[in-house]
């Protein structure tokens, strides 16, 4: 298993490498702008091609094996991201129409790619289960069940978080799990209620909300001044609207659209993607819990191929880096340990 990981690793790094030579090829030659915008369409379009011709292959795979059909949207992926670097590093010298043309022609690719993980991976439908009325003297009897535990940062500072096992303001499903309109309310959520399961934080202000389990996917909108730690998500993240807020975040792909003033530590198997954000800073993920590592393989992450710092501002279209984003200093990083 260790050995196919760092094989796994290893070609990532090369992949990588080679894109990032090719690139630099196309910045330093002597060429003038028109010649240099010309390469870049003719780059663009084969890379483009590629893509359409990878995507009409879908039929191909429909009834292939599991492994088959990941290998199949994981190479998708991977065309895509040469076209998000591409486009990032040849801004200086191609018109503004032509820039935003190519980046609509990008998140086209990033949603057909989505539409067929949906479509060649199905997530099981949601069944809701009727409620059974549970009787006044019934409800009398039922207790909540409080745990302390703590949450060390790397300062030494400790805060006392409650382990909650209850659903307020939660809406469950089969497969589903949804926390709505909370405030000033802190939790941490048990394996048995979040395994595998797809997550959807909204409205949340001045909240602690730590989920130490494998996720299918988690999907947050409109938090503010609240701090999320969750464990390894198989899926894709998706963030908006979020203001003041320290997140902790593992997946594939994470999406973050109208963030301010935010602190991201990821693990990221692909460059996270920023829109209509302003001052967030990013560091590498730093929340450990228990079960962690078991975790991370069921997903095959490498913590040595952590893209977490190769983020892209799709509102910054140049070659110089986007003055919304920074990395985070070393002595400011924090760190969320969760204990037995």
């Amino acid at each position: 298993m260790i050995d196919e990981l760092q094989k796994r690793s290893e070609l990532r790094r090369k992949a990588i490498l080679t894109e990032r030579q090719q690139q630099k090829q196309i910045q330093e030659s002597n060429k003038n702008p028109e010649e240099n915008a010309e390469l870049f369409t003719k780059n663009f379009s084969k890379q483009t091609k590629l893509i359409e011709e990878a995507v009409s292959k879908k039929e191909t795979f429909l009834n292939s094996t599991l492994k088959l059909k990941t290998d199949y949207l994981n190479n998708i992926d991977s065309e895509i991201k040469k076209l998000i670097t591409l486009l990032s590093e040849s801004t200086l010298f191609i018109p503004r129409y032509d820039q935003q043309t190519s980046q609509r022609k990008i998140e086209s690719f990033i949603e057909i790619h989505q539409n067929l993980r949906s479509e060649l991976i199905p997530k099981k439908r949601f069944k809701f289960k009727s409620r059974k009325k549970i009787s006044t003297n019934s409800q009398k009897k039922v207790k909540q069940t409080e745990k302390e535990k703590e949450i060390t940062n790397q300062n030494g500072k400790t805060n006392q978080i409650k382990k909650n096992n209850s659903t307020h303001n939660a809406e469950n499903t089969e497969n589903s799990i949804s926390f709505k309109n909370l405030a000033n309310e802190e939790k941490i959520l048990n394996r048995e209620q979040c395994l595998d399961r797809d997550i959807f934080l909204s409205n949340l202000k001045n909240c602690k909300l730590i989920i130490p389990v494998l996720l299918s996917s988690l999907k947050i909108d409109r938090i503010y001044d609240s701090v999320i730690c969750v464990g390894p998500v198989k899926g894709s993240i998706h963030l908006e609207s979020c203001e003041n807020c320290v997140l902790f975040l593992a997946s594939q792909q994470i999406r973050i659209h109208n963030a301010n003033n935010c602190k991201f530590y990821l693990y990221a198997s692909s460059s996270p993607i920023i829109e209509t954000s302003s001052k967030v800073g990013f560091s590498p993920y730093t929340f450990s819990y228990p079960n962690l590592q078991n975790d991370l393989l069921k997903c095959n992450f490498d913590k040595s191929s952590n893209q977490w710092d190769n983020v892209k501002d799709f509102n910054w279209l140049r070659s110089s880096k986007s003055p919304n984003w920074y990395i985070i200093e070393e002595n400011e990083r924090e760190q969320k340990i969760l204990e037995k």
